[in-house]
C-alpha cells in the first residue's frame, strides 16, 4: 500500500527546517484531499536550532504524548558544528567537527532506539544541502557542502544498519538545485519552493505524486500560525535555555532574565515566549482539534 497506513499518527522531528512547517502541510494537504479514508494525523516536533541531543531530552514532552505509529527524523545542519569552517584550520577545528559527527551518529541510534522501544515505525531522512555555490550576501563555509553530504552518507548507513526506511532529500535536492533555487541566501533553509520540493520528495518516496508547485491550500492557515507560535515558545527555551530539566516556572525566569538583560540574538522570540508560554497547552489541544477533528469535517 502506498503512504501511511490507515489511522497513522505520524511526529515529524527535526530542526528549523521541520519546525518551518510548510512541508509537513503540504504533505498533510495531500493525504487530507486525495487519501482522507486513511484518517491520518501529522504532527510537527521540530525545534529551530535543534539537534538529536536536544530533541532526545523532550521526547517524552513533545513527541510520544502523540502516541506516534510513524516517526519521520531529520537532523544534521546544526549537529554538524558547521561553523567550525568559520575558524583557520587547526587540530582543534578538525576535532571539533569529527566529535560533531561522531555524537550525532550516536544520538541518532539512541533516538531510533527509544522509538523502536514503542513500536513506532522509523523513517530516517538526509539533511537538505548546505548551499555553497549559490550567489549570495552570506558568506560560504568552505566546505559546508562536502560536511552536509557526509552527514548524509552517515543517515544512510544509520537506516541500512537499523533496518528502517530511508528518504533521502540530500540526494534528491543536490540535483533539483542544478537547476532552481531551492535554498534561502543563509545558505541553509528551504526556500518556499524549496518546502514544496521536501514535500513532493517525502510523497515520491511514499509512492504517491504531489504534482505541480501550487500554494498551501487556506484552510490550513490557522492550524500553521498556531504551530508557529506553539513551536517557537520549544525554540526560545532551546536557543536562550538549552535545558530540559526546568520547571515551567524557572523556565520563565530564565527567558525573563534574558529579556532584563537586553542583549543578545534573541530578544524578540523571548518577548514571544513570555506572551504565549501560559498558552503552551491550550495551543498544543487546538493544533490538534484542527487536525484530528477539523480537518477530517471540511
Amino acid at each position: 500500500m502506498k503512504g501511511f497506513p490507515q489511522n497513522a499518527r505520524v511526529c515529524f522531528i527535526g530542526d528549523s527546517i521541520t519546525h518551518h512547517n510548510d512541508a509537513i502541510a503540504y504533505i498533510s494537504a495531500y493525504y487530507h484531499e486525495h487519501l482522507k479514508e486513511r484518517n491520518v494525523n501529522f504532527y510537527n516536533c521540530g525545534v529551530g536550532g535543534g539537534r538529536v541531543r536536544t530533541a532526545l531530552p523532550i521526547m517524552d514532552k513533545d513527541v510520544f504524548p502523540h502516541n506516534p505509529t510513524h516517526a519521520v527524523i531529520m537532523f544534521g545542519i546544526n549537529d554538524a558544528d558547521r561553523w567550525a569552517f568559520a575558524e583557520p584550520k587547526s587540530v582543534e577545528r578538525y576535532d571539533t567537527l569529527v566529535n560533531a559527527y561522531n555524537v550525532f551518529q550516536q544520538n541518532l541510534r539512541e533516538m531510533c532506539r527509544r522509538l523502536k522501544e514503542k513500536n513506532v515505525e522509523i523513517i530516517l531522512c538526509t539533511e537538505t544541502p548546505y548551499d555553497e555555490y549559490q550567489a549570495s550576501e552570506t558568506p560560504a563555509l568552505v566546505g559546508g557542502f562536502a560536511l552536509m553530504a557526509g552527514y548524509a552518507q552517515a543517515v544512510r548507513e544509520i537506516a541500512r544498519d537499523l533496518g528502517v526506511s530511508l528518504c533521502d532529500y540530500h540526494k534528491y535536492f543536490s540535483r533539483a538545485m542544478q537547476g532552481e533555487s531551492l535554498i534561502t541566501p543563509d545558505r541553509v533553509h528551504p526556500n518556499e519552493l524549496g518546502q514544496f520540493h521536501i514535500a513532493k520528495c517525502f510523497l515520491a518516496f511514499q509512492g504517491l505524486d504531489l504534482g505541480e508547485y501550487q500554494p498551501i491550500p487556506a484552510y490550513m492557515d490557522a492550524w500553521r500560525e498556531k504551530i508557529k507560535m506553539y513551536r517557537t515558545i520549544w525554540m526560545a527555551e532551546r536557543m536562550i535555555i538549552d535545558k530540559y530539566d526546568l520547571t515551567t516556572e524557572e523556565q520563565i525566569a530564565a527567558i525573563e532574565a534574558y529579556v532584563k538583560e537586553g542583549k543578545g540574538s534573541y530578544l524578540d522570540m523571548a518577548q514571544r515566549h513570555l506572551q504565549t508560554k501560559h498558552l503552551q497547552q491550550q495551543l498544543n489541544e487546538e493544533i490538534n482539534y484542527l487536525m484530528e477533528v477539523e480537518f477530517k469535517n471540511r
